[in-house]
């Protein structure tokens, strides 16, 4: 699942705008819930429901100026929708076996296999895997490090202490990160609608994450 995450989403980036993608990939916590909901017979907080709804409206809300820029294709948005149903199946076969395997033994065989499937699909369609240059290979490696060996296995530590929808909830505030670095690295201010969206996700997530007294 894993694997086939990267490979759908990672190829949406192509295909559609990044906000696009950004978006329909981080729906992830809505079809965690729906599978808890009803595969799973895991009936939902209604406090949970309501931050989810809301944290996926402030990601919507984010994407509103790029949706009417009339860049996205058909094909790579279904793709981004593909990579959050993946990455919400993963997560939830993540918590069922963090609770028999300690964070190594999960995430060494599942990181390794999810890169065997990236190569078997690289193969297949065709995908050089040499002859790039040496910026480029630095930016995969740093790939690898932060958002991959780091990124993921702290969601995957957290998955041992925390529900699967929880989990896949703090996705939701990559936005808000995007946004930041765009300001301090590219001088992209955010419109009033950005600031909109993200005070919706941080609501969301407050709501979703409240402890019961």
């Amino acid at each position: 699942m894993l694997g086939i995450h990267f490979y759908t989403w990672i190829t949406s980036l192509a295909m559609t705008s990044v906000a696009a993608s950004a978006v329909l990939v981080g729906t992830s916590p809505l079809f965690v819930g729906l599978i808890t909901h009803f595969i799973l017979r895991e009936r939902l907080q209604r406090r949970m429901l309501v931050g989810i709804l809301i944290a996926v409206a402030g990601s919507a809300i984010i994407s509103l100026g790029d949706w009417s820029a009339g860049a996205h294709q058909l094909r790579g948005n279904l793709l981004a929708v593909a990579g959050a149903i993946t990455v919400a199946i993963y997560l939830l076969l993540g918590q069922r076996l963090r609770g028999q395997l300690s964070l190594l033994g999960y995430v060494f065989p599942v990181y390794g296999i999810a890169a065997l499937t990236l190569m078997i699909v690289a193969l297949i369609v065709g995908v050089p895997l040499a002859g790039y240059p040496t910026q480029a290979w630095l930016w995969l490696v740093l790939l690898a490090i932060f958002p991959q060996i780091v990124g993921h296995s702290s969601f995957n530590w957290a998955l041992e202490h925390l529900p699967a929808t929880l989990v896949s909830l703090a996705s939701l505030a990559e936005p808000i990160g995007s946004t930041i670095l765009a300001w301090i690295i590219l001088q992209e201010s955010p419109s009033w609608i950005t600031v909109l969206g993200g005070l919706f996700i941080l609501i969301g997530l407050s709501i979703a994450t409240k402890r019961e007294p």
